[in-house]
């Protein structure tokens, strides 16, 4: 006597209940993934900033509480560089690498734009620095750059102001 009350049914998804979930999930990703694009590319851009700007603080303080002053300099391939993402070194009055900044892995590019062409920051005892000029970050799509996504102004007088254009 075969008795199938005792027995567990079998369980498990039908193929319309997989197609639908399946068709759910591409359309999330379909319209989901540009908006996670930005939201990364704007993520990316304030780590850059967020970088900058304490490494200016750090080196600014330091040279502030030493007698020495103190440059910064954008690293590429042991040679120095535009793009600010790179390894940064900090080098005392006499050449020495006092400390070094690792690079900072983006999408985008963040560049010093110095008063007589300077690639060279140096920040004094008293909190100033040699030039004055502006970092700026962007993206490139393609082969087109994108406009700004921040843009850090340092002055002479060491003090740096911030903008966000996005």
């Amino acid at each position: 006597m075969n008795d199938n009350r005792w027995q567990t049914p079998i369980r498990g998804f039908t193929l319309l209940e997989l197609m639908v979930t399946l068709t759910i999930i591409g359309i999330a990703t379909k319209y989901g993934y540009p908006h996670w694009q930005i939201w990364l590319s704007h993520h990316q851009a304030q780590l850059a900033r967020q970088r900058i700007q304490q490494i200016i603080d750090y080196t600014r303080i330091y040279a502030i509480s030493g007698t020495e002053n103190l440059q910064l300099t954008a690293i590429k391939n042991g040679l120095p560089s535009h793009d600010w993402n790179q390894t940064i070194e900090l080098r005392n009055a006499a050449n020495q690498t006092v400390r070094v900044f690792p690079s900072l892995k983006v999408n985008g590019q963040t560049n010093w734009h110095g008063s007589l062409s300077c690639q060279n920051i140096t920040f004094k005892p008293d909190g100033s620095c040699s030039c004055q000029g502006h970092f700026s970050y962007y993206t490139l799509k393609g082969n087109n750059r994108e406009p700004d996504l921040w843009r850090i102004t340092l002055l002479m007088s060491g003090q740096t102001y911030r903008s966000n254009n996005y």
